[in-house]
């Protein structure tokens, strides 16, 4: 039997006896699961590269930091920052059609936020949402036309925290659907919190209407947010939909237990984690940090307060996985979704 290995050089193995699976020249056992250099049963008959066009979809695309949406102020629009961010944030995300244009200005995509436009938050689905999309779909068309916006932010823990439904969510969707399938680049994503709003799901599965998913929990590590993903959020998708790693990217100078320096550490180290799980997992899309800006101690959960921008080491961690990105960007696997 042949088995194709999902990485960037395609390995075609024929196995004779027994079925295995080779991974960066490791072959595994079927049967047993058991490890072997590519000595016993099986060979290797061909190594396809990126140019015959048969590698796996591995590679995110895109790096986005988490922003908040507070309208008006005290936070309307944190986190994107196109003159600050150019040439190595490759995506941001707002409801302000001025920010989206001078993110394209200098080579930022950046997703449309409607959760506003459709939702009426701790109500549910605006009685006029209609009328609200029809009012900005001319310049949001245009946007896409573009290609300064290539998908749509839905909303932030709409199930989990703002009585949102699924219903909901599907109706208003609907009217993406024209343009979605007139722009096969276009796609849909929701964060979500906790774990409730999955018990909530339709028959178990993430309506088909939201093509990526995230969770933002700054609880957990990398691997303990892998495993979660692993255990729990992939067995509602299915093969089409694709996830973003909200990752915490924050320091505090008010903590009793650790030092800025050491959140500093901490979170490159961290930066780090989730790319490498990035370009080691084929359903991962994008990166979305959280936060950039800082805030006032008080105003986000305890030992938060301090941003990003305000941390050189992760700042330029995170600007060096995003030029990555943007390389990745380059092959094309990024131009249709999934």
């Amino acid at each position: 039997c042949c088995c194709c290995c999902s990485m960037l050089e395609l390995i075609v193995v024929v196995c004779i006896v027994t079925c295995c699976c080779c991974y960066r020249f490791t072959v595994i056992k079927a049967d047993s699961l058991s490890c072997i250099m590519g000595k016993e049963y099986c060979f290797v008959i061909a190594l396809f590269s990126l140019v015959a066009g048969l590698q796996s979809k591995n590679t995110a695309c895109h790096l986005s930091f988490y922003t908040c949406l507070g309208n008006p102020f005290p936070c309307h629009n944190w986190g994107f920052l196109p003159a600050n961010q150019s040439g190595w944030l490759t995506t941001g995300f707002t409801n302000d059609t001025t920010l989206i244009k001078q993110g394209a200005s200098v080579g930022i995509k950046s997703l449309l936020y409607v959760g506003d436009t459709f939702f009426d938050f701790g109500v549910g689905l605006r009685p006029d949402y209609k009328q609200r999309w029809d009012a900005i779909a001319e310049e949001v068309t245009t946007l896409v036309n573009n290609e300064s916006v290539i998908g749509f932010f839905v909303g932030d823990e709409l199930v989990s925290g703002k009585h949102i439904t699924w219903n909901d969510i599907t109706t208003a969707m609907a009217l993406l659907q024209p343009l979605k399938q007139q722009h096969k680049n276009l796609f849909t994503w929701q964060n979500e919190g906790g774990t409730a709003w999955l018990s909530k799901l339709p028959n178990g599965k993430l309506p088909n209407v939201i093509d990526v998913i995230s969770i933002d929990d700054y609880s957990l590590d990398p691997n303990e947010t892998r495993a979660w993903y692993n255990s729990t959020l992939y067995p509602v998708l299915t093969p089409l939909q694709r996830v973003f790693i909200v990752p915490g990217s924050y320091g505090s100078r008010v903590d009793p237990h650790k030092t800025l320096l050491q959140y500093e550490e901490e979170m490159v180290a961290h930066a780090h984690a989730y790319y490498a799980w990035a370009q080691s997992d084929d359903a991962v899309y994008g990166i979305v940090p959280w936060h950039w800006e800082a805030r006032k101690v008080g105003q986000t959960t305890p030992y938060k307060e301090v941003g990003t921008s305000e941390m050189p080491a992760v700042a330029a961690a995170w600007a060096s996985i995003g030029r990555s990105i943007a390389e990745n960007r380059k092959t094309g696997q990024c131009d249709t979704f999934p």
